[in-house]
């Protein structure tokens, strides 16, 4: 038997999922679990070589799997401006004038993770708050069913006073009838489908998204492909 590459040992491992048998160590050859046992017992076949890990009592599972992961969507979103902890739409607005400190005038800012309930103002933003800028931003909820976009943004998507509520959305509109900038659930689309992405952005997203769930154990999914750019870029 090969000298294993590393072994894990001292912790609380449990080789299969669904079973409650638990051991101490395991030991890993090519990338494979080899052996599993006593921390005595597999330290014993560790050579000059052997990456040793004393895992001080840590659980150890084997990796998990998603079933329904949107891996571009995600790559994207941890590419985007984290707005989570503003307080206060002025803290918005001073996170969109830093953002678009350094790009060109027809570049897009997106941001998520805003949230009403924790602005001092206690509403949504709306257009006029984010029109501080000339760059098109839209900027998702925490939630990801809500979205405001700036007058660029809605001019972009062609999202006008003459825009109908699409199925399954809400437009919201001010006192004249014109789009405040808020959108609801089916109603991003509209603008989102706007935002130009290239192949090699696309790819890049995924990369970066695999690499964090990789990072939180996620060795394994299944992978919702919304169009042929993602299709692509899997490839």
């Amino acid at each position: 038997m090969a000298n294993p590459d590393l072994i894990l040992y001292n912790g609380r491992i449990y080789p299969q999922p669904n079973r409650q048998s638990r051991v101490e160590a395991i030991s890993i050859t090519d990338g494979r679990v080899t052996t599993t046992g006593s921390s005595r017992d597999l330290l014993r076949l560790r050579a000059a070589s052997t990456n040793s890990v004393d895992l001080h009592g840590l659980v150890g599972v084997p990796g998990l799997a998603d079933s329904h992961v949107h891996l571009l969507g995600y790559g994207m979103l941890l590419r985007t401006l984290d707005l989570s902890s503003a307080r206060s739409i002025a803290e918005i607005q001073a996170m969109l004038a830093k953002a678009v400190s350094g790009k060109l005038e027809d570049q897009w800012i997106l941001g998520r993770g805003w949230d009403q309930e924790k602005l001092r103002e206690h509403r949504y933003p709306d257009r006029s708050d984010i029109d501080i800028v000339a760059n098109p931003a839209f900027f998702r909820r925490i939630c990801g069913h809500v979205a405001v976009a700036n007058s660029a943004a809605l001019a972009k998507a062609g999202l006008n006073e003459n825009t109908p509520d699409p199925f399954g959305g809400e437009i919201e509109r001010d006192s004249t009838g014109k789009p405040n900038g808020v959108l609801k659930e089916r109603a991003l689309e509209i603008v989102s489908k706007s935002v130009p992405r290239d192949d090699r952005e696309a790819r890049e997203a995924l990369l970066v998204a695999s690499q964090k769930l990789l990072e939180q154990g996620v060795t394994s999914l299944h992978c919702i492909i919304e169009d042929e750019q993602e299709f692509r870029a899997l490839k």
